[in-house]
């Protein structure tokens, strides 16, 4: 049989209704790796833990081995041993990098925010993506996190108190987070022996659900995860602190799991194997995105009172513009307007204090749309020629990355110019020619406008 046949055979008779009745009454642990995180780079989307490996490969003149499933981990490790970089430095500029990026529109993690029957999700990364999404989403609700260390001991204390509370969500960071990150698959190794030995740890007189307790009870969803067969089967053990893997007893709809490894490169990997054997769901089909927006899709069609909807406000919007570019500003602001979106346009009025009002109005509004365009371009700043518009751009800038207010900044191109504001490189921009209505550019802009800002 073909490795197609297999996976649509797969596909066909995978268990959708059970897994959508598990989550809707809470038995389901979502387990997140790095195949959640995307980015956009040069109109194409990028994993972002790819990106980063690529990132620190050029800053350090690393060349790293070939690394089927793994690459970021194997770049840091050539970091820390070879260039002999700390790993409390190390982790200060991966935040420092990640901090500059976005997720591209259409993101997974909001959709898995969206569904109300997930109250602890794990995630093997270290970033806060996730933690944004759910606390956008889950507005007035108790959102937590915490990042897993061997050095922070007695998990259980922490974690239970939110465990006890229904109306508490708990981001588990499983691996650490930026404060203490496992970066090399002999720190994950260590961390999860570690992570073992504290589910075990017995307290007494501690009226709270312990998390070793609550795991035993739930079944594990894993998405996007993709970490070698050995580690793999590991981890399982420690998260589930079960014996039954060890004396070979079956447990029906322990785990469930999208693609975990790439078939493509490895058709016949054992772990989905191991996992059927123990009467686990796998779903290999696709990656995990794609996965999570069937599985969003399929709960919100049959199962719509377990999707949380998002806030329906109009999105605040400041346009910055070069003069010579105002009929284009202009369109697009009168086209949004239309759309319902609340946008700021030349609002000074005669007499206002014009640098106040544009700095009011910047940290007031929740996205900043400059224009580009080639007029845009010219600008003299060694000159002391900077337009006003420039000082707009870098004051929106400094506000995105202080997180006041947190702004999203979305260039918007209105011809074909390649240039791009140097502090505006790292954001996804959309291309909407003269500012018109209708081409996908516009349709892009309006999809993020819409979604939640993390």
């Amino acid at each position: 049989m073909r490795h197609e046949e297999i996976q649509a055979n797969n596909c066909d008779h995978f268990n959708w209704e059970k897994l959508l009745e598990n989550i809707e009454v809470g038995k389901i642990i979502p387990v997140i790796g790095h195949g959640l995180y995307w980015i956009e780079k040069e109109g194409k989307g990028i994993l972002l833990y790819d990106y980063l490996a690529d990132k620190f490969e050029e800053m350090y003149e690393i060349t790293s081995p070939p690394c089927a499933n793994h690459r970021f981990y194997t770049v840091m490790l050539e970091c820390l041993k070879k260039k002999n970089i700390l790993p409390e430095k190390l982790a200060k500029e991966l935040k420092k990098v990640i901090e500059s990026e976005e997720l591209i529109p259409c993101n997974p993690l909001v959709q898995l925010a969206r569904i109300k029957g997930f109250h602890l999700f794990i995630t093997t990364a270290y970033d806060e993506f996730l933690f944004r999404a759910i606390s956008e989403v889950r507005k007035g609700s108790q959102v937590d996190s915490f990042g897993y260390s061997p050095t922070a001991r007695y998990i259980n204390d922490r974690i239970g108190e939110c465990l006890n509370n229904t109306s508490c969500t708990l981001l588990f960071h499983i691996l650490g987070d930026f404060s203490c990150p496992s970066l090399t698959e002999a720190d994950i190794l260590e961390t999860i022996l570690e992570l073992q030995k504290d589910l075990k740890e017995t307290q007494l007189n501690i009226p709270i659900i312990k998390l070793s307790t609550f795991l035993k009870k739930k079944s594990f969803l894993f998405i996007g995860c993709g970490y070698d067969d050995w580690l793999f089967r590991l981890f399982i053990r420690a998260v589930a602190n079960e014996e039954y893997l060890l004396q070979q007893k079956p447990h029906p709809n322990k785990f469930i799991s999208d693609n975990l490894l790439d078939n493509k490169k490895d058709p016949f990997n054992e772990f989905p194997t191991f996992l059927m054997n123990y009467q686990s769901e796998v779903y290999h089909i696709c990656n995990g995105k794609e996965f999570v927006d069937t599985l969003f899709k399929k709960l919100e069609a049959e199962h719509p009172d377990q999707v949380i909807p998002l806030s329906v406000y109009p999105a605040k919007i400041f346009i910055s513009f070069k003069r010579t570019n105002e009929s284009a500003a202009v369109n697009l602001a009168e086209n949004l307007r239309s759309d319902g979106f609340d946008v700021w346009l030349e609002g000074i009025k005669p007499g206002d204090p014009v640098d106040e009002e544009i700095l009011k109005a910047i940290e007031e509004r929740t996205f900043f749309i400059p224009i580009i365009s080639r007029e845009s371009k010219k600008f003299e700043p060694t000159k002391g020629k900077l337009g006003y518009y420039i000082h707009e751009w870098g004051w929106a800038y400094s506000n995105h990355k202080a997180g006041r207010n947190p702004k999203k900044i979305i260039p918007v191109r209105i011809d074909d110019s390649t240039w791009m504001y140097d502090k505006f490189e790292n954001f996804s921009f959309v291309s909407i020619p003269g500012g018109d209505k209708g081409g996908k550019g516009y349709d892009k802009l309006i999809n993020k406008l819409k979604e939640p800002i993390i």
